[in-house]
């Protein structure tokens, strides 16, 4: 959107919603379930990396029309719940430790400052997780090895906490 003499302001939003996330878990169909389980809104042994209901990306941003502006951005991830934790007898377990059951719900912001520079040179300069948010961390036993590294799962959740960067971007 022009603000006119102000420059431009822009808005972005992606937001998803897992109203199911079935999984065959491999248990005789024969036997007393169906070995079919939904992983919506868990995470664990069985379901592996956290899959929650809701998760979204907002950005905002204005840029000047002498070419530098500033961006910033919110990154949400609902809370899950230890997979032992369902009702679904495929995975009900004994595993969950107390204090273990839920990793709540994850905020991280991040702000970008960028500036043009004649008809060659973009310059970005910024902080990624700028409150330094530590990711949520659960017990062992519901951290299979591999997906699961240091008691997070940092494909998820930010595990290096806030960084800067900067960039330079060359048109020839």
């Amino acid at each position: 959107m022009e603000l006119g003499g102000f420059g431009g302001l822009g808005f972005s939003f992606v937001g998803t919603w897992l109203d199911e996330l079935i999984v065959d878990s491999g248990i005789d169909p024969a036997g007393p379930t169906d070995g079919v389980i939904d992983c919506a809104g868990f995470y664990g042994n069985q379901c592996g990396t956290p899959n929650p209901k809701w998760r979204h990306t907002a950005r905002i941003n204005w840029t000047h029309p002498d070419g530098y502006g500033i961006s910033a951005r919110w990154r949400h991830f609902g809370s899950v719940d230890v997979d032992d934790l369902s009702a679904d007898p495929d995975l009900v377990g004994p595993n969950t430790q107390p204090g273990h059951a839920t990793l709540g719900a994850q905020n991280y912001f991040d702000l970008t400052f960028t500036a043009r520079i004649g008809d060659h040179y973009a310059f970005r300069l910024g902080v990624n997780n700028i409150l330094d948010r530590d990711p949520p961390t659960t017990g062992s036993q519901n951290c299979p090895p591999g997906p699961c590294n240091g008691n997070t799962w940092s494909q998820v959740y930010d595990a290096i906490g806030r960084y800067i960067f900067a960039g330079v971007t060359l048109d020839f």
